[in-house]
């Protein structure tokens, strides 16, 4: 079975557990038609990339705002990290320079190895359906979730396991992090 296919089965019980939510035509207008696994790991990226920025810039989280764009009907996907305030802490200066090369990729490994582990784990990273109407899978306050101003979509919708992987679906970033593994091994058995 590839790996797609997994990532898909593996978003069906949070679009179902969308589909059953209050808030499913609210969220809906962010997501689209249909909750893609791709909106998911997007969405979860911006909230990991959103934290480490906050180290790395001297932003707070509250000070950030994402924009998800996943829209497999119009094939668009990206995402959008931003300013929120228009004070001194809002003039972008420190924010665009680490969206340029090579500040971004040292930015995103980072980001990757962090959110290889979070505190809760192995109860996050577990997790099946967490959060307000289950709408999030591996997600929790000690590594993806944002304060509610900085989040279109109200801190839902979010799945580490997506990102970095898990014991169920391969992530998309998994062989980022394992690569990092393996050089660190590496480097504790080097003299």
């Amino acid at each position: 079975m590839t790996s797609e296919i997994v990532r898909v089965r593996h978003g069906h019980l949070l679009r179902a557990n969308l589909d059953r939510s209050f808030q499913k035509d609210r969220l809906g207008s962010v997501t689209g038609p249909e909750l893609s696994p791709h909106f998911v790991l997007l969405h979860t990226l911006a909230h990991l990339l959103i934290r480490q920025l906050s180290f790395e810039s001297g932003y707070t989280t509250a000070s950030l705002r994402e924009r998800i764009y996943a829209r497999p009907e119009q094939d668009q996907y990206g995402v959008l990290v931003y300013t929120a305030a228009g004070d001194a802490e809002g003039t972008l200066g420190g924010l665009v320079r680490q969206g340029e090369p090579p500040r971004l990729a040292e930015t995103l490994l980072r980001m990757t190895e962090s959110a290889a582990w979070c505190s809760a784990d192995p109860l996050c990273a577990e997790h099946t359906g967490q959060g307000f109407g289950n709408l999030n899978r591996a997600a929790c306050h000690a590594c993806a979730l944002l304060p509610e101003t900085s989040c279109e979509a109200g801190n839902s919708l979010l799945d580490r396991a997506l990102v970095i992987g898990g014991e169920r679906v391969p992530g998309y970033l998994q062989p980022i992090v394992s690569a990092a593994r393996a050089a660190a091994a590496d480097a504790l058995e080097q003299p």
